[in-house]
């Protein structure tokens, strides 16, 4: 008995020994937001809404465990203080907010955010004036935090479009390719226009304040779900992107609510497995703060594993690894769920040599820089000859039921009922740091006549990537023009679900939809497809 109250005291007294550490997880992590809000342009191009902005976005996150430094009206003699401040406060263990919200623009393929009293009437010395977004980033790339977060809520107009010597500035921002654990979210597409908004917020930070705040929020999730809000809202005519990937899954805000000095870091309550060694019974389960059997001295007894399915920053001990099942059995355990609604669904499996894992375990794998440097290999393959082919995919059979995936388009301008889509035609392919591809892409799709002879529609280049984020692969390819599907010029926007995971033989299996909106016509469409890098 003696023994028994003596372990027990040992047990308790290393629970009081790790609750401080995970108490204190919070303070470890080192968080720090820069903020910068540009209203007080020359008359012309004033904007009405940017200090509004920062201001909500300090706010909003000082009370979410960030020290804040602020810029409002930034000016052209504190660009290089303020870069300097940033490489000065980084750290290896900070979780950077970057936040701009102004006049941005590209001048000659870079980015450039403006002060106010940036000369506007010279594209070339504004771009000497400015804070270029590069700088920002190299900075990162230089003092390597454990996650930078980029948000540009620019791009409301170009400043530039009546100066005529100004021919490098573009609309929009350009594309760039962040450092490793870092994520850039764009207001709107590369080259596209973000509005300013009608109320005290514009239209995407506004989106963004109210999906910050909600507790316990991957910050894929809040992206996700801000881009949704904001094209909604536009009518399609917005939509918000996201450059750049971050392997470990961080939430903006784990506090309680209406508690924000809660730490962020808590015992889970998840089931505890109890693996007796020895011993031929299978495993017990047990929520955390159960009693535990008593442990023996003799070497005989069975003694008792704790292995917890939370996650590692939960105080808890290393979740066993799944044991591989072939390409066949992943597939069959997606058969039984495909009826229901995909749209929250992250990726299942990830497989390699026809043997797959969780997806979530094979990314935590990333982590070692020899795996990693494989994956990325396995896409140096692609080159500007290649091209994403569809077939429709039945799961039971495992097999192509189809060359090509079917919509259906409504116009009551032509007989035309069917079309399809083959895929996509790529070029401008870039190997990104986070291990994915960037790319240009032209659909490849068309109308079908009475149900037989196929007629290809002419459709624009968008930008897409291909991204391994932490619990899903992102495929995301921009809105596209099309003539060719119905009699009249047509916008389509292809979207995808990528269910399992091949990176090796560049082969998912995704859901699909598809839709189409055009002058007195329409189209839509969905299934499951086997999407194939050729």
């Amino acid at each position: 008995m003696t023994r028994w109250l003596t372990r027990t005291l040992c047990v308790l007294a290393l629970f009081a020994y790790l609750c401080p550490l995970a108490v204190n997880a919070q303070v470890a992590e080192d968080r720090v937001a820069f903020i910068i809000g540009n209203s007080g342009y020359p008359k012309s191009l004033a904007l009405k809404n940017p200090l509004n902005d920062a201001t909500a976005i300090e706010k909003q996150l000082s009370g979410l465990g960030f020290e804040t430094k602020s810029y409002k009206d930034l000016k052209v003699a504190e660009v290089a203080g303020l870069r300097q401040q940033m490489e000065s406060r980084l750290k290896r263990n900070s979780v950077l907010f970057f936040y701009y919200a102004g006049h941005g623009v590209q001048i000659d393929g870079r980015n450039y955010l403006l002060p106010v009293d940036a000369t506007l009437n010279d594209g070339d010395k504004a771009s000497q004036e400015s804070l270029y977004l590069g700088d920002v980033l190299h900075a990162i790339e230089r003092m390597r935090p454990k996650i930078a977060v980029v948000i540009l809520d620019a791009c409301r107009d170009n400043p530039f479009k009546d100066q005529k010597n100004s021919a490098g500035a573009k609309q929009g921002l350009a594309r760039v390719d962040p450092p490793t654990s870092t994520v850039v979210f764009y207001a709107t597409r590369p080259g596209g226009t973000a509005q300013d908004g009608d109320q005290d917020n514009g239209v995407f930070t506004q989106a963004l304040l109210q999906e910050m705040i909600k507790p316990e929020q991957p910050l894929e999730v809040v992206f996700r779900r801000v881009s949704t809000s904001v094209f909604k809202s536009t009518k399609s005519e917005q939509e918000p992107w996201i450059e750049g990937v971050i392997r470990e899954e961080f939430v903006i805000n784990s506090f309680v609510e209406k508690n924000p000095v809660q730490p962020a870091v808590q015992i889970s309550p998840a089931p505890v497995k109890l693996t007796l060694e020895n011993s031929s019974k299978p495993p017990l389960s047990a929520p955390i703060g159960a009693v535990l059997p008593e442990v023996s001295d003799n070497k005989n007894d069975p003694k008792v594993t704790a292995v917890s399915n939370s996650a590692p920053e939960q105080l808890a001990i290393e979740v066993p690894k799944s044991k591989p099942v072939s390409w066949e059995i992943a597939l069959r355990s997606l058969s039984s769920v495909v009826k229901n609604d995909l749209q929250e669904l992250n990726t299942s499996y990830s497989c390699t040599n026809d043997e797959c894992i969780p997806y979530k375990e094979w990314t935590g794998k990333l982590k070692d820089a020899e795996v990693f440097e494989k994956m990325k290999k396995s896409l140096e393959s692609v080159k500007n000859s290649s091209k994403l082919k569809l077939c429709e995919f039945d799961l039971e059979k495992n097999k192509c039921v189809s060359d090509d995936v079917k919509t259906t388009v409504i116009s009551p301008l032509s007989p035309i009922r069917s079309s399809y889509i083959e895929g996509m035609k790529l070029s401008n392919i870039k190997l990104t740091n986070s291990g994915g591809i960037a790319f240009d892409g032209a659909m490849l799709q068309g109308a079908r006549f009475f149900g037989v002879a196929k007629g290809h529609a002419s459709c624009a280049e968008q930008s897409g990537k291909l991204e391994f984020l932490n619990h899903r692969v992102d495929l995301n390819i921009g809105r596209t023009y099309c003539l060719g599907v119905v009699p009249v010029p047509g916008t389509a926007k292809l979207q995808f679900s990528v269910l399992i995971s091949d990176p090796e033989k560049k082969q998912f299996i995704v859901k699909w939809d598809w839709g189409l909106i055009a002058f007195m016509a329409g189209g839509t469409g969905s299934g499951i497809a086997k999407l194939t890098i050729e």
